[in-house]
């Protein structure tokens, strides 16, 4: 039997016995695959990179102590949530065996609850992972935000909040009141949270495989848990609206890959990087469209030709050209996740998001404290060091809205 088989067979529960040896080929596929957690359910007197099933449990433990109090005050605040992918898909999982899952994920309805929330867990120990980002389409603010507590022993919880929406490119996002609303509810760790009910939780997994630039066994297991659980006449229907045919299709084939023996990994080069591009381009460019949002599409490509000239470290003198042509405030209006890198100046707020102008610099005043609007990320300590001195300047004068 070949490792991805093999893989898939230890996901899928249909390994006879347990794991007794686990080689190098297994565990480099095992973290490629993300499905390390899987394997050590499989072979708990084994460890990988000095971590053991038993280490996995006590860490998950801590972790899940530290959610619950998240989970308290999402209901006190009476803020509708959901548990996507991790947990959420682990509730599907038979008891012994375990889900890699790296952070927790969240869903919220729309920006201002996660403003109420963030408040609340900045108050015990959350802040930002990374730089937030943020974006509006049709009038609806969206985002991605990841933040962390540390905890005992180098362990850390990490969350990364959907905000009014689940991406499924760059520029789309899956917005369906179905994930709220109709939600399932499971017992966790003693407490009752909520989950996508299981043809929302299958068309997130479907919209996630068409999100990754290569294959993962972990997606065909998820499938195979999930599918007796669905109804996929409506799952058929909330993929076709999305896009996401072709994307149902090519987990398909993956499975019967590793079923009959014949999956191989995606091999990562230019060529395959051109088809996954051109692939996502095609949903991109039709949904953009159906929902009328034109200009989403030309800041699209432009947000693109300049990351590739920031990763390729060339021609950086084209990247203020590009940015006086689309400039932050205008990426945000245009569909394109864009940077709020958080000043300290967290006493300037506003209900309402304004947008003013200092100079070259685009700035916001949210509920949350003042943040530069970024597009690649690159201003340095000493740029937000000044622009902090300039808000305070200017905070009780008139600023030029953008």
């Amino acid at each position: 039997m070949n490792t991805f088989k093999l893989l898939y067979n230890i996901g899928t529960d249909q390994l006879d016995g347990t794991l007794e040896t686990i080689d190098e080929e297994l565990i480099y596929n095992a973290k490629l695959h993300r499905m390390i957690p899987t394997i050590l359910s499989q072979s708990k007197h084994n460890k990988i990179d000095g971590i053991s099933f038993k280490d996995m449990i006590y860490q998950r433990k801590e972790q899940s102590e530290a959610l619950k109090q998240v989970i308290r005050i999402l209901e006190d605040l009476q803020i509708k949530y959901v548990f996507l992918k991790g947990i959420g898909m682990e509730a599907y999982y038979p008891n012994h065996l375990k889900r890699q899952f790296n952070d927790y994920d969240i869903l919220l309805d729309n920006y201002d609850e996660f403003c109420t929330l963030f408040k609340k867990l900045n108050l015990i120990g959350f802040d930002y992972e990374y730089v937030p980002v943020f974006t509006r389409q049709n009038e609806r603010v969206l985002g991605l935000v990841k933040v962390f507590k540390e905890l005992n022993h180098g362990n850390s919880l990490r969350i990364e909040f959907n905000v009014g929406g689940f991406p499924t490119s760059e520029v789309t996002w899956l917005v369906d009141p179905e994930l709220l609303n109709e939600y399932k509810e499971v017992k966790w760790k003693g407490v009752d949270i909520r989950i996508p009910n299981p043809n929302m939780s299958m068309v997130i997994l479907i919209a996630e495989v068409g999100s990754n630039n290569y294959k993962r066994i972990r997606d065909a297991v998820d499938f195979q848990y999930l599918l007796p659980k669905v109804d996929m006449e409506k799952v058929f229907k909330k993929i076709k609206r999305w896009r996401l045919v072709k994307e149902y299709k090519h987990l398909q084939r993956m499975i019967k890959d590793l079923q009959t023996g014949k999956f191989k990994n995606t091999k990562f080069g230019a060529r395959n990087t051109i088809k996954y591009r051109f692939k996502k381009d095609k949903q991109i460019i039709y949904l953009l469209f159906q929902q009328g949002f034109f200009r989403g599409i030309i800041a699209h490509y432009m947000n693109l030709i300049g990351n590739y000239l920031i990763h390729e470290k060339s021609l950086k003198s084209v990247v203020p050209l590009l940015r006086s042509i689309n400039s932050p405030y205008n990426r945000f209006n245009s569909g394109i996740p864009t940077s709020f890198i958080p000043l300290d100046l967290e006493d300037m707020t506003s209900n309402k998001l304004q947008f003013i102008k200092i100079k070259k610099y685009s700035l916001v005043i949210s509920r949350l404290g003042v943040f530069l609007m970024s597009d690649y990320c690159l201003e340095k300590d000493e740029e937000l060091f000044e622009i902090e001195k300039q808000m305070i300047k200017l905070s009780r004068k008139k600023t030029k809205i953008v």
